[in-house]
């Protein structure tokens, strides 16, 4: 059942994206206390429609912070490095993905793609299930990046869905 609903709800967020787009830099995020704090965080470089956090990347790179980018490598998601504008980028289909290699030590903040997330910090992602598998295994401060509208009541969840403790829209952070 869920699985059927998760691919029906993807396909309308992003009906909803392509049809209304919206924009923010997401600037904000730089004074909330858990990224003041935190050395290393995980960021994305958006698809088509997702909410882009480029210019944030930039931003927390100048703030002396490690953004790390992920890629996809033998079926799992690993993060590698982003040195910003200067930094290589390579376009594997709708994704891009940095060139280096792979980063061991500890991530204190993710920011995390989702389709849509509800009240109780469940997300709905592309379907791939990396981030999950990701999330699993990782303690850091998880913030979901998401559209106003994408934030819902209720999303149908399976026993290995991650959750997110904030989200961030283009209007504001809120915690879960």
């Amino acid at each position: 059942m869920a699985i059927r609903d998760k691919a029906a709800l993807r396909e309308e967020f992003r009906k909803l994206r392509r049809e209304h787009p919206a924009h923010s830099d997401y600037l904000y995020l730089l004074d909330i206390p858990e990224i003041v704090d935190a050395k290393v965080i995980t960021s994305y470089y958006p698809l088509p429609g997702e909410p882009s956090l480029i210019t944030l990347n930039d931003a927390l790179i100048k703030a002396g912070k490690t953004v790390l980018l992920p890629r996809i490598v033998n079926q799992k998601m690993e993060f590698v490095h982003y040195l910003g504008a200067q930094g290589d980028l390579v376009q594997r289909g709708k994704f891009h993905e940095p060139v280096g290699n792979i980063f061991i030590g500890e991530i204190q903040v993710c920011l995390v793609p989702a389709t849509a997330i509800d009240q109780n910090g469940i997300r709905l992602g592309q379907g791939g299930g990396y981030y999950d598998q990701f999330l699993i295994g990782t303690p850091a401060f998880r913030i979901g990046i998401i559209h106003d509208r994408e934030f819902v009541k209720k999303l149908p969840s399976e026993w290995f869905d991650q959750t997110v403790e904030a989200i961030a829209t283009e209007s504001g952070f809120r915690r879960i």
